[in-house]
């Protein structure tokens, strides 16, 4: 329960952030959004009833709230993140969909994801900050993304859902540090 309580004020203190630094760039924006979704993801896949609803409601405020309502009033100059983070949003609500009580009988898919959540985090939040812990960041996002790496399918709903979460969490931040430049503090 700590743990969880811990994720949500996480989420939380991003989700002020990007509240408050309207000037900051899209990409930095997007980059936020994107982090909302990543503890969207994690609290998806915790078992339980009231994980599942705040993992919703981050997903909600993520996708339809009035950082992504500005984005989508805004220029086109940002297509692919904005692309990639409907994608993942609509893959942990996919995921919401098909959980029930299999969230349990998965462990290996539930540690996979938490393994992908964690790097794309920190691969996210690298380029948030854009100076040398944030490149540190990067590295050890994407060393802890390649260990949660897994070529299983599943068979039902969930664990579908479950698999293609993985891999957009897997991408998650990739693109992005192809194509971002390092913001200056």
């Amino acid at each position: 329960m700590k743990q969880m309580m811990f994720v949500f004020l996480v989420a939380c203190l991003t989700l002020s952030a990007c509240s408050q630094q309207h000037d900051s760039g899209k990409e930095s924006q997007m980059l936020r959004l994107q982090l909302l979704l990543t503890q969207s993801a994690h609290f998806a896949i915790l078992p339980g009833e009231a994980a599942r609803k705040h993992s919703a409601e981050l997903a909600r405020r993520a996708m339809s709230g009035p950082e992504m309502n500005a984005m989508h009033r805004g220029e086109d100059d940002h297509q692919t993140m904005m692309h990639a983070t409907h994608d993942l949003g609509d893959a942990v609500f996919d995921l919401l969909e098909a959980a029930t009580s299999q969230v349990a009988e998965h462990k290996s898919l539930r540690s996979q994801i938490q393994m992908a959540v964690e790097g794309a985090q920190l691969r996210l939040t690298g380029q948030l900050l854009g100076d040398e812990t944030g490149a540190f960041m990067l590295e050890k996002g994407n060393s802890i993304v390649a260990t949660s790496m897994s070529h299983a399918t599943g068979e039902t709903a969930y664990e579908k859902s479950a698999t293609h979460l993985l891999g957009l969490l897997h991408q998650t931040g990739v693109k992005e540090v192809q194509t971002s430049h390092p913001s200056s503090h």
